[in-house]
């Protein structure tokens, strides 16, 4: 695999995640709306705002780095560390014990793509001949 298939394949993949992320806080934010319990001012509400912005973070890396932009780059290695370091306070804090085997699942697929993601873009040389 060449190194423009490979960046293409980052880009999509971050893309489809940012776009299942955006998908799900709607709902999310549709659920805490119609909920006489919860409010803008709860955790819930708090929480799915920080996952509707990362979805939205991905989404605009992912079509930087299809545009072949260094600013999309930059958006993608800062998404693709976010998600390394809440892997990894997810796996050590015993996070399988605590959720479900399909989050456990997405969490441990995303947090081996994010270090696929910063293999592959932190290489410097070849992605500058690439963006050319």
């Amino acid at each position: 695999m060449n190194i423009s298939k490979q960046i293409k394949t980052v880009s999509l993949i971050w893309l489809f995640a940012g776009i299942a992320l955006i998908i799900w806080s709607a709902i999310e934010l549709f659920k805490i709306g119609n909920n006489p319990y919860l409010g803008t001012n709860s955790g819930a509400f708090k929480s799915t705002l920080i996952g509707l912005t990362f979805g939205v973070i991905c989404v605009l890396g992912s079509k930087g780095l299809m545009k072949k932009t260094n600013w999309g780059r930059i958006l993608i290695l800062v998404s693709a560390s976010i998600v390394f370091l809440y892997g990894v306070s997810y796996l050590l804090m015993g996070g399988f014990e605590d959720t479900g085997i399909i989050y456990a699942v997405v969490v441990s697929a995303l947090f081996l793509f994010s270090i696929f993601t910063v293999a592959v873009l932190a290489r410097k040389k070849k992605y500058k001949e690439w963006a050319t």
